[in-house]
């Protein structure tokens, strides 16, 4: 019987340690998976700023040209120089999905619109 229990024992050792392969495995899965997540967030991130630059830049160049009636609007004010909002609340409460970010503001007491970051 004594022979049995030291087998059973080992058994259990064994799957025991199988078990805690897998849990280190598996957090160091989980730790690759969120820093891959993050890296997606900067991309992202990178990729909004190219935008809005490309769009700005393009945006600035029809101003150059004089042609202020057909420089290219975005889709949502705050989110170019053309079409700011006075503030980052107005932009939080006008587009409640938008995320933290940068937004074109011109707040009442400027004549011109600025780029600021926006903690939404």
């Amino acid at each position: 019987m004594t022979a049995d229990l030291l087998e059973t024992i080992e058994k259990v050792i064994s799957e025991k340690d199988r078990v805690l392969i897998q849990l280190a495995n598996a957090k160091i899965i989980r730790k690759q998976i969120t820093e891959i997540e993050e890296e997606i967030a900067r991309i992202d991130m990178d990729i909004v700023k190219f935008k809005e630059s490309f769009e700005e830049s393009e945006t600035q160049a029809q101003v150059k040209k004089g042609d202020k009636n057909n420089a290219k609007r975005p889709s949502c004010r705050g989110c170019g120089p053309l079409n700011p909002l006075p503030s980052c609340y107005k932009i939080l409460k006008s587009y409640p999905h938008k995320k933290s970010g940068y937004y074109w503001v011109k707040p009442d007491c400027s004549s011109l619109a600025m780029r600021v970051y926006c903690e939404l």
